[in-house]
This record gives structure tokens, C-alpha cells and sequence, in this order.
């Protein structure tokens, strides 16, 4: 038996009886993935509309019109619901765009939700965790790589042959500029993004018409919706 949903309000009727107001969903899919209505509507929520996106579109062209639509609407209030459903984190096609949905639908008061069990509620971290994060993972890598160095010490010193010496060097040195390029490359991206996600909650407040693009989002103020 499903739970009761703790975003249901009890409202009373006129007779005093008890009626069981449902939460407000709002869908996002595509074309070519299932359609999640009954699901979303057997977790207790009323559907109020679907946003389904074209795969077609966003293969050829590089845009999300529907995404577009769903966001502005939600942002500027044309539409209130208290989630959004999406099949999968997996459905936005990339970290980067899931992310920045996430943080404009919480800007919101909007809850965004996969209906993969696994995905529900992940990622959590908010700039700073993630932040933490990089952190913890450059200090892990560079003590696996600092491992990396003894093991090839060790060697050379126990073979002590020239060739063989060279070669571990020569390995090693490759390694450390491949390592240290991808980790500088990784982190200064995450740090952009995160920059850009804090940078959202300048639009609140303020009437916005989102274009999103498989090359990134474009924010238009606007006082026509």
C-alpha cells in the first residue's frame, strides 16, 4: 500500500467532512521515453500538464523548446505545482543543464523529482558541498599519485638498471602532466558551473523568458510571458 503523501493538505467542506486535496505535479519527458502520467498520478498527484519534448528537435536544432516553456512558466507563475517529474536525471542529458533546472525550480518553491529510485533526491549538494567535494577528491588523487611515484622509486632502485630507469621516469613525468592538466581542467569547470548556479538567484523577482540550448541557457528579461 502506498504512503500517504506528506505534501497532501486535508481541506473541510461545507458538512465539516474531510477532503483529501491533492499536490500539484508537472511532467517532463520525451517523446521517446514512456509516459509517466499514471505513475506520477499513483504516487498521489494531480497532473496538471506535460511538457513533452521532441527528440528530434533537440537532436537537429540543439534546443529544448519545451524545457524553455516549462521553466518560464513555472518561474514567472503562469503555472503552480509543488513538483516536477522527469523519468530519469538521465532525461536532461547532461549534469551540467539537470543541475541548473534543479536550482531555478528550488528558487521556485518547486521540488524536482525522478521517478528512478536510485536518482530520488541525488544529486543533494549545494555549491559549497560540491565544492568540498573537489576538494576532497584533488587531495585523493594527489596521494595516489604521490603513491604512484614510490612504487616507481622503489623499482628503479631495486633493478637499477639505466633503461629501466629512464623508462619509469619518463612514465611517470607523462602521468603527472596528464593528471595534472585533467584535474585543473575538471576543477575549473565545476567551479564555473557553480559560479553560474549562484548566479540564479539574481533572476528572482524578476519576469524571465528561458531558451534552453544543448550549448547552454539563455536568460531574457522580459515584461512580456
Amino acid at each position: 500500500m502506498e504512503a500517504p503523501n506528506p505534501n497532501q493538505e486535508l481541506r473541510k467542506d461545507g458538512d465539516g467532512r474531510g477532503e483529501v486535496v491533492k499536490p500539484l505535479a508537472v511532467i517532463y519527458e520525451f517523446d521517446t521515453e514512456d509516459d509517466i502520467r499514471g505513475k506520477v498520478e499513483g504516487l498521489g498527484y494531480r497532473v496538471l500538464k506535460v511538457y513533452r519534448e521532441r527528440s528530434e528537435t533537440v537532436r537537429l536544432r540543439g534546443k529544448y523548446p519545451e524545457l524553455s516553456r516549462l521553466l518560464t512558466d513555472i518561474h514567472n507563475g503562469r503555472v503552480s505545482a509543488d513538483a516536477v517529474f522527469i523519468p530519469s536525471i538521465k532525461t536532461f542529458g547532461s549534469l551540467d543543464l539537470y543541475l541548473f533546472v534543479r536550482k531555478v525550480l528550488t528558487m521556485n518553491g518547486v521540488e524536482l523529482r525522478s521517478l528512478k529510485k536510485r536518482e530520488e533526491g541525488n544529486p543533494k549538494e549545494g555549491p559549497e558541498e560540491a565544492l568540498k567535494g573537489i576538494r576532497s577528491n584533488l587531495v585523493v588523487s594527489v596521494l595516489l599519485y604521490s603513491a604512484m611515484w614510490v612504487a616507481g622509486i622503489y623499482l628503479s632502485w631495486s633493478t637499477m638498471d639505466p633503461v629501466i630507469m629512464i623508462l619509469i621516469g619518463a612514465s611517470l613525468v607523462v602521468a603527472g602532466a596528464f593528471f595534472i592538466k585533467k584535474v585543473l581542467n575538471v576543477r575549473k569547470h565545476v567551479l564555473r558551473k557553480i559560479s553560474e548556479l549562484k548566479k540564479v538567484e539574481e533572476l528572482r523577482g524578476r519576469r524571465i523568458r528561458f531558451v534552453v540550448k544543448s550549448t547552454g541557457v539563455e536568460v531574457i528579461e522580459t515584461t512580456v510571458i
